[in-house]
């Protein structure tokens, strides 16, 4: 009953726990399927290990760093070290040298961030929501200005609806007028009708509803329920434009 206990602790603490970061990470990666071709599927599966990687491995360093040994450290530093040598095998695997090069890098950059600004800081989140985004960028390149504006609208949209910092309205207006650019930029991307438009086209709308509803009582589900729809219909738009 104890070891039961223990190994849901730990998966539990294990989980990344800011729960826009899964949909973050998971959005690009499948766009960059999309294209189908295996290589992109492992590359995007190697990736997502690594991803699940990095908070048991922070929990176990972090426990080091201080000179202490829980019973959490041991099985942590194991789970991360697991997670980032399959993570990482199977993007050798596939041959995704440019997206490991570019995983290391703004992995490197990520942990100063996160070892230095507070958690739920502007500089911290949005870095953090661009993550997976290069997967994508590297099958669509010429996608690219949609891609990264994308992630950046969803968090300013998010923060400025939650209202709990002094930017909240600084990024209500912003996510606003970024989330409506992404229509005309899909448009010219696209050069024709097609599905990806009306992904940006709700895109921009959901943030002028969440504007609406800045500052108001808004359960922290209701926001990540609609978040996730949205996010769900994105890739569904580019798997329907895939198969014209």
């Amino acid at each position: 009953m104890s070891q039961k206990y223990e190994f849901r602790t730990l998966i539990k603490q294990s989980l990344p726990q800011e729960h826009g970061s899964w949909a973050f990470v998971i959005e690009p990666l499948l766009i960059s399927m999309i294209g189908g071709r295996i290589q992109s599927a492992i590359s995007g599966l190697g990736f997502f290990l690594a991803f699940l990687a990095y908070r048991p491995a922070t929990i176990a360093l972090k426990d080091l760093l201080r000179k202490k040994l829980y019973s959490r450290t041991l099985p942590s530093a194991i789970l991360g070290t697991i997670l980032f040598l399959f993570g990482f095998g199977l993007m050798a695997i596939s041959r995704s040298w440019l997206q490991i090069a570019i995983l290391v890098g703004m992995g490197s950059v990520f942990i100063l961030i996160d070892s230095k600004a507070e958690k739920r800081s502007l500089l911290r989140e949005g870095f953090g929501a661009l993550f997976a985004v290069p997967a994508a960028c590297i099958a669509y390149p010429h996608w690219i200005p949609i891609l990264v504006l994308r992630p950046i609208v969803t968090v300013l949209s998010v923060r400025g609806l939650i209202a709990r910092w002094e930017d909240a309205q600084t990024c209500r207006r912003l996510s606003v007028a970024l989330g409506i650019l992404l229509i005309p930029i899909a448009c010219l991307l696209s050069l024709r009708l097609d599905w990806r438009i009306a992904a940006y086209v709700i895109c921009g709308g959901r943030t002028i509803l969440a504007a609406k509803q800045g500052g108001e009582e808004v359960r922290p589900i209701k926001i990540g329920i609609a978040e996730l729809v949205v996010s769900v219909t994105v890739v569904l738009c580019w798997f329907l434009n895939s198969l014209r």
